[in-house]
């Protein structure tokens, strides 16, 4: 598995992952699971993600590797999501 790292925190990618995984935490929300599985199915997936990209895995991907920032990223936005979601 590649590995990156000099993948710098304030990027354009870290939005993204924390958007994509932000807008989909709260689509398993609004399906009507419950928090504690939307954030499990959440951490998840953002985990094979990544993984895939140390990999590479994916046509449209650069050959960045798997970043633990990206990663934060993703957990960050499905927190967020958690927060804000639930009364």
């Amino acid at each position: 598995m590649k590995f990156c790292y000099n993948d710098p925190w304030l990027a354009n990618d870290k939005f993204a992952h924390l958007g994509m995984w932000f807008a989909f935490t709260c689509l398993l929300l609004r399906v009507g699971l419950p928090d504690f599985w939307s954030a499990l199915i959440g951490m998840a997936w953002g985990l094979v993600w990544e993984v895939m990209d140390g990999y590479t895995l994916f046509v449209w991907n650069d050959p960045a590797g798997f970043s633990w920032r990206d990663l934060i990223a993703d957990y960050i936005g499905i927190a967020g999501a958690i927060l804000i979601w639930t009364p």
